[in-house]
């Protein structure tokens, strides 16, 4: 991830065309059928977030953890500019059909500055 952070300039820096088998929509995704689609290397990361409004948060009352629901890239993107907090729309419940909370001894993102 720090890898990434690091080049993010250089790479937008660069004109970038995705293949014409995407643009003609003629790669599709199956995961189930073994199709993975077609790997692109050094996609620009111009700007992360072309998306307007305020992020989405579930808190889980049991696991007392807020999970992103909508506006990853919103959140991420405010960090990379340098803010420490952003404002978001907040629901809660004890259980979520489609959201997981995190689960001890998994992996979390580090927000540290060393990797701003």
């Amino acid at each position: 991830m720090k890898l990434l952070l690091e080049n993010w300039r250089e790479y937008s820096k660069e004109e970038f065309r995705l293949p014409n088998e995407i643009l003609r929509g003629e790669e599709e995704f199956d995961e189930e059928g073994g199709e993975e689609g077609v790997l692109v290397k050094n996609i620009p990361m111009k700007e992360l977030s072309i998306t307007e409004g305020l992020p989405t948060l579930f808190y889980n009352t049991i696991e007392h953890q807020l999970i992103v629901d909508d506006g990853n890239h919103r959140i991420f993107q405010e960090w990379l500019n340098g803010k420490d907090h952003f404002t978001a729309y907040v629901y809660s419940g004890s259980h979520s059909n489609y959201l997981r909370h995190v689960y001890g001894g998994e992996e979390k993102f580090d927000w540290g500055e060393d990797y701003r």
